[in-house]
């Protein structure tokens, strides 16, 4: 028998891209308002993708009789089919008129209970199921409107600095002000793209600098010269200008049995206009369909308003990609020192890990992807 398995969209899709995943029907029926027409054709291609048919019929979001009567009509164009309903998307209105028609039809009819990971059977017998699809991190971000182009892929090089990455780790725990040293010797707001390489990099002559210099020429990164650096390539003048933090951050989620991680996402927004924007996510971490973001900081967030700069980007960039799945998070290589900042993250429901505290973060990440 034919299974088809009917949505209500919204702004968030999750609920029913996992229903759908969950129940495997052999089609999908989405009912949609004219305010998520993109939300409805970001769906439609995802499940598509996963071997499903598709359809999608608009409704109206606050007209019972209306959306009762659409119902109505799909009860018997599939008589013959098994139906299964999610009425966790939509309106309050069109929900309910969809839960009157195929509760009185005697069908499936289940809600998402992303707090708890569970897909609820209401009707006709109750009862509680695990959700137990897991949502790859560039599939979450790709049904959420994120079209990812790039990541880092090729991990070698980054498991060969890692002594090195957990060396500035240390370095910024218990000498931060060095840090901003390091950042300041590729000089005040110079653009590591506009350098010439090789480029020697002139560091400070103090034992903490020269230990480093000695790192990256042990583990063929840097040649070590007298006062400096040789940097080979962009790549690596980028690495000490801050992005070791992000591999670090990046190493530390990885490190986590069962957990996905992705380093360094770029791509573009999915709209209507000609350009699309881009984004970058330092790091992703995702564990069944639960997924942090997290933006990795190694400059004086409590200068010049640079803290709340981040927060506000940070929120904005993390509602879109995250949904109801998603935790936001601000790693500090550096301590923070400014209350405004932790407060004013805190009612943005953005979690602060800083200075000393990365050493725990793969443990925080743990403590965070359970529900």
């Amino acid at each position: 028998m034919k299974h088809v398995h009917l949505c209500l969209v919204s702004d968030q899709p999750m609920p029913n891209a996992t229903s759908a995943l969950q129940v495997r029907p052999d089609h999908v029926e989405l009912l949609y308002t004219k305010d998520k027409i993109d939300q409805g054709l970001r769906l439609e291609e995802f499940l598509k993708s996963r071997g499903m048919t598709v359809r999608g019929t608009e409704i109206l979001p606050y007209d019972m009789q209306a959306v009762t009567a659409t119902c109505t009509q799909l009860l018997q164009e599939y008589a013959d089919c098994r139906i299964s309903v999610n009425i966790t998307g939509g309106t309050k209105l069109a929900a309910l008129a969809v839960f009157q028609v195929f509760l009185k039809a005697g069908k499936e009819l289940y809600y998402v209970d992303t707090h708890n990971r569970t897909l609820i059977c209401l009707s006709p017998d109750h009862r509680e199921d695990p959700i137990t699809i897991a949502m790859p991190i560039l599939d979450y971000l790709d049904i959420h409107g994120f079209r990812p182009e790039s990541h880092t892929s090729d991990l070698q090089p980054v498991m060969q600095r890692q002594p090195v990455t957990q060396f500035l780790a240390e370095l910024a725990i218990r000498k931060p002000k060095l840090i901003g040293m390091l950042n300041g010797s590729f000089g005040v707001n110079r653009d590591v793209k506009d350098l010439n390489y090789p480029y020697t990099l002139q560091l400070q002559q103090i034992r903490e600098f020269t230990g480093l210099a000695m790192l990256l020429a042990k583990y063929g990164i840097a040649h070590q010269t007298a006062g400096g650096v040789i940097l080979p390539n962009i790549e690596i003048a980028q690495y000490l200008r801050g992005f070791w933090f992000e591999e670090y951050v990046y190493l530390a989620a990885a490190s986590i049995p069962g957990v996905e991680a992705k380093l360094n996402v770029i791509g573009r927004w999915e709209t209507r206009r000609k350009e699309e924007p881009k984004n970058e996510f330092d790091v992703m971490v995702g564990a069944d369909n639960r997924m942090l973001y997290i933006s990795c900081k190694t400059s004086n967030i409590d200068r010049g308003g640079a803290g709340r700069e981040h927060l506000y980007e940070l929120d904005s960039l993390g509602d879109k990609a995250l949904g109801l799945f998603g935790k936001k998070i601000l790693a500090s290589a550096r301590s923070i020192g400014d209350s405004y900042i932790h407060a004013r993250a805190a009612n943005m429901g953005i979690e602060i890990i800083d200075g000393a505290k990365i050493r725990d973060i793969s443990k925080r990440i743990e403590t965070w992807l359970k529900p």
